[in-house]
């Protein structure tokens, strides 16, 4: 038979269009930031966190001489750099809320914080740096640092 034109029209291939592939691909990398900011979230702040799960509403209040808190510098936020020292006086494991306040050189509050140790053994000294938003507005040199308040719980 003579080769003559076909009774089917012949179509050029075309490639296939992967809009799916390239919508799956785009969503499954927003989803994996997504979730990866999340959990970057919860494990900076992991500690504020877990703070928050405690109750403290049935505290004990304690000798507020059982701490301490002191100015050491300035963070990269430019907040005030704070660190609190407690000695635990509990019979078994107890986790303690310390609330302080700061003070600028003429004994002014420049803001309240609060801080929670968690899960200390008797007589126990541990000393944590304390995450707060107090702006550093006046030279550390001049301010200080005063614990109010001392409440415990059993853990």
């Amino acid at each position: 038979m003579p080769a003559g034109p076909s009774l089917y029209p012949q179509v050029p291939n075309k490639p296939k269009r992967s809009t799916g592939k390239v919508l799956a691909i785009i969503f499954g990398g927003v989803f994996l930031l997504a979730a990866g900011g999340c959990g970057v979230f919860v494990w900076a702040f992991r500690e504020e966190i877990a703070d928050s799960a405690i109750d403290f509403s049935d505290s004990e209040i304690v000798d507020p001489g059982l701490a301490s808190c002191d100015i050491v510098g300035v963070d990269f936020g430019e907040d005030y750099e704070i660190e609190a020292t407690l000695t635990a006086d509990n019979d078994g494991r107890a986790h303690y809320q310390l609330d302080f306040e700061v003070l600028d050189a003429d004994g002014q509050p420049l803001g309240t914080e609060l801080a929670v140790l968690r899960n200390m053994e008797p007589g126990e000294t541990r000393t944590e740096s304390v995450f707060n938003t107090i702006d550093a507005t006046d030279p550390i040199e001049s301010v200080t640092c005063e614990i109010f308040v001392v409440s415990r719980v059993d853990a």
